[in-house]
């Protein structure tokens, strides 16, 4: 039997610059996508930070190459919902935007 896809939207391979707030912790930290859908999408940290399922975020994601700065107001919150290990001591995270949705045709037009 065939696993079952589990999105209910298209996931797009983008690698964007992001930054995560975990006010769990108290700090910012930098990233960038693996993949993103308008739903959530994988991230990269370089480092490994305490971070477990369920914790919450606070998210701002460079959808153009033109946006190097994230406005708080800009930031989605999100939920994580695995923290997988890489081969290169950093950690990915799988997360799920809560109460919004990730409007993704700004980074398409620049997917270039």
């Amino acid at each position: 039997m065939a696993e079952r896809e589990r999105r209910a939207s298209e996931r797009l391979n983008l690698q964007r610059p992001c930054k995560l707030y975990i006010p769990r912790i108290g700090r910012y930290l930098a990233g960038s996508t693996w993949n993103l859908s308008a739903e959530g999408g994988l991230l990269q940290l370089e480092r490994p930070v305490p971070l477990e399922p369920g914790d919450r975020l606070l998210v701002g994601i460079a959808l153009t190459r033109r946006q190097p700065i994230f406005c708080s107001a800009d930031m989605m919150h999100a939920s994580v919902t695995r923290v997988l290990p890489t081969d290169n001591d950093s950690i990915a995270l799988a997360i799920r935007f809560v109460d919004s949705r990730l409007e993704l045709a700004p980074a398409l037009s620049h997917a270039a």
